[in-house]
């Protein structure tokens, strides 16, 4: 029952290991991509985009209300 039971522990460990390594990967990809955006916002924090709509939304009104 050992021997049949060796091969499936093993791919279970190393599907592990492999998942670990993954998660660990995307995490540091994950922090890449927000200093990126911070940086190319020129921002301190990070926006989403649905901020960055919002205040074009807010310039164009704003715009608007000078035109007035």
């Amino acid at each position: 029952m050992q021997e049949l039971l060796q091969p499936t522990v093993k791919r279970s460990r190393e599907d592990r290991e492999m998942y670990d390594s993954l998660v660990k990967k995307y995490d540091f990809l994950h922090k890449r991509v927000e200093t990126l955006e911070i940086i190319t916002n020129k921002t301190d924090t990070q926006q989403t985009i649905f901020d960055d709509i919002f205040m074009k939304i807010t310039n164009l009104v704003s715009f608007e209300n000078t035109l007035e």
